[in-house]
């Protein structure tokens, strides 16, 4: 038996999104709030430019602890 093609297999899988401006963090460094009042769900993850600019949202408030993720 010989395959000379490939097929393509597109796998659902987890999608990630800053949670103040929704960019696509999926593949990227993300901040992910530490603090107890973002922990609910999935947590909060934040891009570096909504960190850095100091973004605040909901429960979340700049000051917060937080952890950088790759």
């Amino acid at each position: 038996l010989r395959f000379d093609y490939v097929i393509a297999v597109s796998e659902p899988g987890l999608q990630i999104e800053c949670d103040a401006c929704r960019c696509d963090l999926t593949h990227s460094i993300r901040i992910k709030c530490a603090d107890q009042a973002c922990q609910d769900g999935d947590g909060v993850d934040i891009c570096p430019s909504c960190f850095c600019s100091g973004k605040e949202f909901r429960d979340h408030k700049r000051g917060h602890p937080y952890r950088v993720v790759v």
